[in-house]
């Protein structure tokens, strides 16, 4: 009786789409992979050319037509029991991503190589630790206006402003938030990197510490440092007029190194 033999490598393409310094990552949802970041792209079709792959899969699940293409590094990764061979390609894209298969991704975002969201595929995750990384186009100052609100994992309304997804940057982030009269921000860790923030009007309060212990109160035109893995919550001291600062941090992809703060508060 003969072994069965063990399964065989499934060959994969992945597409590294470039816009404006960016590049096209989605939030994985299905069988495998679930929740994390990866490349538009899928399997090899029997007699397919890879670039004729990388143009089909970015079709069907964006809706973008690919152009420009040159081949990228290989990867081989084990995960999830099976064993993936990948071959990149890197080029540019005509048209505005759509989420066309949304049963296997739930969105599409553009993000600097060098900030990815996490975590990230296997072979996506491997391509990264090779050390590659996409040509840029040339350095180029950029103005961003601060119009487009997001509420963060602290529960307060940030208005984007400039980092890795919305410049290019690799190792700042800078955003206005809104504390609104009589709130306060969720009590939250940043993890791995310094906090500044410039109060431009209003009075808050903040309490900082292992159980939120201890209190700084800063006025409009006052700076405050929140060093790396300090637990700290931010309270507007008014009850009519909302605070306002800007928050700027080393580090391009800010809103995915915030954890909340699961502690017990002094006297609690």
């Amino acid at each position: 009786m003969s072994a069965t033999p063990p399964p065989r490598p499934i060959v994969g393409v992945g597409v590294v789409v470039l816009r404006e310094g960016r590049v096209l990552v989605g939030r994985r949802r299905g069988s495998h992979g679930a929740g994390q970041w990866a490349l538009p792209g899928g399997h090899l079709e029997h007699g397919e050319s890879v670039l004729d792959c990388a143009a089909r899969e970015l079709r069907e699940e964006t809706g973008l037509t690919l152009v420009d293409a040159q081949p990228a590094p290989t990867t081989s990764t084990v995960f999830e029991g099976r064993h993936a061979v990948t071959l990149f390609v890197c080029g540019r894209a005509e048209g505005e991503p759509q989420l066309l298969e949304p049963a296997k991704c739930e969105g599409w975002a553009w993000h600097a190589w060098p900030a990815l969201p996490l975590p990230l595929f296997p072979p996506l995750a491997a391509l990264v630790d090779q050390g590659w990384a996409p040509a840029l186009p040339p350095s180029q100052v950029q103005a961003v206006r601060p119009d487009r609100e997001v509420l963060t994992r602290q529960r307060l309304p940030y208005f984007v402003g400039l980092g890795g997804q919305t410049v290019g940057a690799t190792g700042l982030s800078m955003h206005l938030v809104v504390i609104p009269p009589g709130a306060r921000a969720e009590p939250h860790v940043h993890v791995g990197h310094e906090t500044g923030i410039y109060v431009l009007e209003g009075r808050v309060l903040t309490r900082w510490g292992h159980a939120l212990e201890h209190e700084t109160v800063s006025e409009a035109g006052e700076f405050l440092f929140v060093p790396p893995g300090v637990p700290h919550e931010a309270v507007n001291l008014s009850d009519t007029e909302p605070a306002r600062a800007v928050v700027a941090r080393n580090h391009p992809a800010e809103h995915d190194r915030v954890l909340p703060w699961a502690g017990v508060r002094a006297g609690g």
